[in-house]
């Protein structure tokens, strides 16, 4: 880490940045114990003094945030946690991922199966991946915004909305489909219409 804070410090083309100070100040609190807000400008040269100490304010605000660092008496330290918890903390996150990853392949084998064996009407509406489901009332206002690649979205409603990912769509469509291979028929048929009435007919298209 001494070799990793050091590079981050003499190299000219790879100083500036929050990515950059940020990794310094890691670095430096990893090194050394009840640092002054002071010293850690101090120990960062950067081409742009200007906005350094802003930047660096920025940078152990957010760290402050996520409990990587605490405050005392104008001074800083590294949150310095159990490395054993951290390793167990690791692995049941990538446990959880890969929980999640091998649901999701079975949802979109769901989907996939079920549209091979499904005969759809060509002149009517489908629904293609990805897509976002919102939800408003009658009488909201609502304003929607985005870029030219449609990569990004922002509403502004009068009211509340409610914002649904196809993956929670499809989700929900595997879990009823294992509803009514585990439950009896009738079951199946009110839970999916219940589901299916929150989001109008659209779902006859796919379903």
């Amino acid at each position: 880490m001494k070799e990793l804070f050091s590079e981050c410090l003499g190299s000219e083309s790879r100083r500036d940045g929050l990515k950059q100070i940020s990794v310094s100040i890691h670095s430096l609190l990893l090194n050394n114990k009840d640092v002054t807000y002071q010293k850690i400008c101090s120990s960062i040269n950067t081409s742009n003094t200007n906005t350094l100490r802003r930047r660096v304010y920025d940078v152990l605000s957010v760290m402050r945030s996520l409990n990587m660092v605490v405050k005392a008496k104008r001074c800083y330290n590294l949150v310095r946690r159990n490395l054993l918890c951290e390793k167990r903390m690791v692995v049941e996150e990538k446990r959880k991922q890969l929980e999640d990853l091998q649901h999701m392949k079975e949802v979109f084998e769901h989907i996939v199966l079920k549209n091979a064996f499904k005969t759809h009407n060509l002149s009517l509406d489908r629904f293609y991946l990805p897509f976002l489901i919102v939800v408003i009332e009658k009488d909201s206002n609502v304003h929607c915004e985005t870029n030219e690649e449609r990569s990004f979205f922002k509403f502004r409603s009068s009211k509340p909305i409610k914002l649904v990912e196809d993956l929670e769509i499809l989700k929900e469509l595997y879990r009823n489909n294992e509803e009514k291979e585990i439950k009896k028929p009738y079951l199946y048929g009110s839970s999916l219409k219940k589901f299916k009435e929150g989001f109008g007919g659209a779902f006859d298209y796919i379903v």
